[in-house]
C-alpha cells in the first residue's frame, strides 16, 4: 500500500501536495509500535520470534521507506517553489526532518509515559488522528487526491487493528505482562 501510495506521488507535483506532517505522524507512530514490539520481544520469551519480526517489518517501513518519502516529499516542494536549492541546503533542510522526526518521537513517547496512562481516550485519539493535517493541508491549499485511495484505505485499516486488539480483546496477550492492563478506553 506504502509502495502504491510512492508510485502515485512520483511526480513532484503530486509528491508536494502530501502534507508532510500528516506522513511525519504516521512514521512516529510506526515507530512506536516497532519499539513496542522489541519490547514485547523481552518481556515475552515465548513469542520472541513473532515480535522481532514484526518489530524488524516496522523499523524497516519507518526507518527506509517513510523517512525516505518524507525526503521526497521536501525534494519536490523545492523543485515545485523553483527555490534553486542546493544540494547542501536540501541535506540541511533533511537532516532538520531528521532532527524533528526524533523529537516528535521522544515526545509522543514521554506524553505516552506520563499522560497516556490517566487520560487513554484522549491519548489514543490523538496518535491516530493521523489524517488532520493532510485534510487541513488539502482545504489550505485546494488541492484534490494527492494520496491514492488504496494508501487511505489500506493505513486506515491496518493502523486500527493495533488499538482494536488491545481494547477490545478481553483476553489479550498483555494481560499475560500485566494482569492489571486496562482493555477499554474508560478515562
Amino acid at each position: 500500500v506504502l509502495l502504491r501510495q510512492l508510485l502515485h506521488t512520483q511526480a513532484h507535483s503530486v509528491a508536494s501536495n502530501v502534507s508532510l506532517l500528516c506522513i511525519g505522524w504516521q512514521t512516529v507512530l510506526d515507530a512506536m509500535l516497532c519499539i513496542s514490539h522489541i519490547f514485547l520481544c523481552l518481556v515475552l520469551q515465548p513469542l520472541f520470534t513473532a515480535f522481532a519480526s514484526v518489530a524488524f517489518f516496522k523499523l524497516l517501513i519507518f526507518c527506509v521507506i517513510e523517512m525516505k518519502y518524507m525526503a521526497i516529499i521536501i525534494q519536490a516542494r523545492n523543485s515545485v517553489n523553483n527555490t534553486g536549492t542546493t544540494q547542501e541546503q536540501l541535506r540541511q533542510q533533511i537532516t532538520l526532518l531528521h532532527l524533528k522526526f526524533y523529537v516528535s518521537l521522544m515526545l509522543a513517547i514521554t506524553l505516552f509515559w506520563y499522560v497516556g496512562q490517566s487520560h487513554k481516550t484522549l491519548y489514543v485519539m490523538a496518535l491516530y488522528s493521523f489524517w488532520v493535517p493532510q485534510i487541513c493541508w488539502n482545504i489550505y491549499s485546494e488541492y484534490k487526491k494527492p494520496m491514492h485511495h488504496h494508501y487511505i484505505y489500506g493505513m486506515s485499516l491496518t493502523r486500527a487493528i493495533a488499538p482494536l486488539y488491545v481494547f477490545a480483546v478481553k483476553n489479550n496477550f498483555l494481560k499475560e505482562v500485566n494482569s492489571e492492563f486496562p482493555t477499554d478506553l474508560a478515562m
